[in-house]
């Protein structure tokens, strides 16, 4: 045998073991891609599952209840339980009876008109408005409001009721926010840069 003829089936045998190596790691790769896949027959029933199930609701306290009913009790008319409320005689602890709050120049006013919680306080404009209260958070030692805005959004006011005794320094309108510049009854949301209105 040749010098020519020995390197020309060297080379034969080389291209020919690239060639097998190469099919053999294609093999190897799908091989492996249908095994990990195989190994997870959740992923084909999460993805059908998550297409067929119903979106997520509350359940309701009672059905908690039902399999955790101490914890249920220990949270029962906590203030955790009572964070937020719809605005009602049972519920609004601050002065509604046509009380005043000054400040940066703007007088608020606390009132009932037609069983409603009622503010008139300065709007996003700069003026006098009438915003209803909706809901209260809180109990103690302070109590916010949530108000609805005409269009829909609802909003926390930047004054807040003093639940505190009278002889602790409470029952009384306050500020949340003192050194805030005028025209401030809203938390920097309405009027200023941190969008925090619902």
């Amino acid at each position: 045998m040749d010098e020519g003829h020995g390197k020309s089936v060297l080379i034969a045998a080389a291209s020919k073991r690239r060639t097998i190596g190469l099919i053999v790691a294609v093999l190897t790769v799908a091989a492996g891609g249908w095994w990990w896949q195989a190994g997870r027959p959740w992923a084909a029933w999460l993805a059908g599952a998550a297409a067929s199930a119903p979106p997520a609701s509350y359940v309701g306290r009672q059905q908690c209840a039902e399999c955790h009913e101490k914890a249920e009790q220990a949270w029962r008319g906590s203030h955790h339980d009572l964070a937020m409320q719809p605005a009602t005689n049972a519920t609004v602890a601050g002065d509604f009876n046509n009380a005043r709050f000054t400040y940066a120049g703007v007088t608020s006013t606390f009132f009932r008109r037609g069983g409603k919680f009622v503010v008139r306080t300065d709007g996003p404009d700069g003026t006098l408005h009438d915003y209803d209260i909706a809901y209260t958070f809180g109990v103690a030692p302070l109590q916010q409001y949530l108000v609805d805005f005409p269009d829909g959004r609802k909003q926390v006011l930047g004054i807040a009721w003093d639940s505190r005794p009278k002889q602790e320094g409470g029952q009384r309108w306050f500020h949340l926010y003192p050194g805030a510049a005028s025209g401030t009854t809203w938390p920097r949301g309405v009027c200023g840069s941190m969008p925090i209105s619902c």
